[in-house]
């Protein structure tokens, strides 16, 4: 979603993106990323830090990859 977020600022008239911040319906959401941006009233603020600005949690990507 936070990808798709920037995508959607960057569009004068987008109007809405699609998020599921429900763990068992998105558990990469509610676990891979670590500063999940706040969702408010239903609006999500677009995250400011470099690149897409998103930090991972480095312990479940290393635990899920597939190239060990």
């Amino acid at each position: 979603p936070q990808i798709a977020v920037h995508m959607l600022a960057a569009v004068p008239n987008g109007t809405y993106v699609e998020c599921f911040p429900d763990p068992e319906r998105d558990p990469l959401w509610a676990g891979f990323i670590t500063n999940r941006a706040p969702i408010r009233d239903g609006i999500i603020e677009v995250p400011q830090g470099p690149g897409f600005g998103l930090e991972l949690d480095w312990d479940k990507v290393n635990k899920y990859r597939l190239d060990r």
